[in-house]
């Protein structure tokens, strides 16, 4: 998949992203700690995993470098750099 579709599924998902990420917590049952995406299809839910609950540390893993760099300037366009 390239960038531009990675976009696309962002742009559509933006609205569900709080809601994963809360049902991905309520599972979770803590209130510090690490998370570890692997193989992130779009980087969203970690996106959104790091604005809602800063406490946690998220660490994401993909083969491919352009997804890793596509997901980065997601997180530092949403001020999360320092994530």
């Amino acid at each position: 998949m390239n960038i531009a579709d990675l976009k696309r599924v962002n742009d559509l998902w933006e609205k569900v992203y709080p809601y994963l990420a809360s049902q991905i917590m309520g599972e979770y049952q803590r209130n510090s700690g690490s998370i570890l995406e692997l193989g992130p299809f779009s980087g969203g839910i970690s996106r959104e995993m790091m604005a809602l609950y800063p406490e946690f540390k998220v660490t994401i893993a993909a083969e491919s470098p352009d997804v890793i760099e596509y997901i980065g300037e997601e997180i530092e366009g949403f001020g999360l750099s320092e994530k």
